[in-house]
């Protein structure tokens, strides 16, 4: 993920390419003095002093620690202001908002989880808004400015949000984005690892969906597109789907078909680690048609598999050992490529979709080459 893209001269301004490029140093190296940005940048001095003073004066950048001198005054460093834009991060959770505030370094300045149950109605929505902006007020300086706001959720939660028509209103002046948990998944890994090889995100929860990264970027998801959940697992006598066809692999591998009626999803893998045979069949099953599904795709695309969603957080390495061993198993010849390729889960479990939502909008603005210096 290539972030601060800073434009050539003949795309953009002297004046913007050369803001651009300092905010970009002092970002990926850390504070440096005057001096050290025009020899870096082969700058004039001059250039650089009348350039840092319009970014300091827009809050971009900010004096640092001066350094020992050589003779004659202590030459000061100058410090990429990493809290001056934030990102808010919501997540939509079962029983709880958790709303994350992000400065440009990705990192977590502020989060405040708030129990809300969810519901399937405007109510629930305006209770969200009214969540939301009190996390901002209370927690988001004057001084700071505010990206935008980028909801994640469950899909039917957050239809439900896109089709409220005074959602953005509530919010205002703040802009409203919503993204999915697959597209959070996806920059949450790619912000700790921005080369990160062609890897599929598959997000198992209620539904199964997924995010492709490639050549170190998600590609764009649209509704139109066909769906993980819907390929088909089992041609003969399968399960019945919601969307009318048998077999879908959402029906054979979302969390709802591990637990027994009645049973959480904590509650399985707890009876699961004691050992009790009907569980432990289920579980094996679950992970067969896990490993067919992630063959399939492999059989055409050459990446990583990346497990992320609820369940997540419960597979320990003996079941990802297992789900290795069952994937190759449906491939007839198995080449040393092929067994290279990796399928594990995701780094970020708690609060992942806060952060990730956040993220985007963060990784967004770096890549802007005229929004990172005004």
């Amino acid at each position: 993920m290539d972030l601060f893209r800073i434009a050539t001269p003949a795309a953009a301004s002297l004046k913007h390419h050369h803001r651009t490029a300092i905010a970009s140093l002092l970002y990926r190296n850390g504070p440096a003095t005057k001096q050290q940005i025009a020899e870096q940048l082969h700058l004039s001095l001059p250039t650089v002093i009348d350039n840092l003073g319009a970014l300091e004066e827009r809050g971009i950048v900010v004096p640092g620690e001066t350094q020992p001198s050589t003779g004659g005054r202590k030459p000061r460093t100058y410090a990429y202001n990493a809290d001056s834009h934030i990102a808010v991060g919501v997540e939509l959770a079962e029983t709880e908002v958790v709303c994350s505030a992000v400065n440009l370094y990705g990192t977590v300045v502020a989060q405040h989880r708030h129990s809300v149950t969810q519901r399937n109605d405007a109510s629930y929505v305006t209770r969200v808004g009214h969540v939301i902006n009190d996390f901002v007020r209370s927690q988001v300086s004057r001084q700071q400015t505010i990206l935008g706001i980028s909801l994640c959720g469950p899909e039917d939660m957050v239809e439900m949000f896109r089709a409220h028509a005074g959602l953005k209103k509530l919010l205002e002046p703040h802009t409203l984005e919503i993204t999915n948990p697959c597209e959070a998944t996806a920059m949450t890994e790619l912000w700790s690892n921005p080369d990160m090889p062609d890897t599929l995100i598959l997000h198992i929860a209620d539904t199964i969906t997924s995010t492709l990264i490639v050549g170190g970027a998600p590609l764009p998801s649209s509704p139109d597109y066909p769906q993980i959940g819907h390929m088909t697992l089992v041609s003969d006598h399968g399960k019945a789907c919601e969307c009318g066809r048998t077999g879908c692999f959402n029906t054979y591998c979302s969390i709802q078909g591990l637990p027994e009626e009645g049973e959480s999803l904590p509650g399985f893998f707890s009876v699961l680690e004691q050992g009790e045979i009907h569980h432990r069949d289920r579980m094996m099953a679950w992970l067969g048609h896990v490993a067919q599904a992630v063959a399939n795709v492999q059989s055409v695309l050459f990446v990583n598999v990346v497990i992320s969603g609820p369940v997540a957080q419960y597979l320990d390495e003996h079941d990802m050992q297992v789900l290795q061993r069952a994937i190759l198993a449906h491939h007839p010849q198995t080449s040393d490529m092929l067994a290279s390729r990796q399928v594990r889960t995701a780094h970020h479990m708690e609060h992942a979709q806060a952060l990730g939502a956040a993220l985007g909008l963060v990784a967004r603005y770096l890549q802007d080459p005229y929004k990172v210096c005004e």
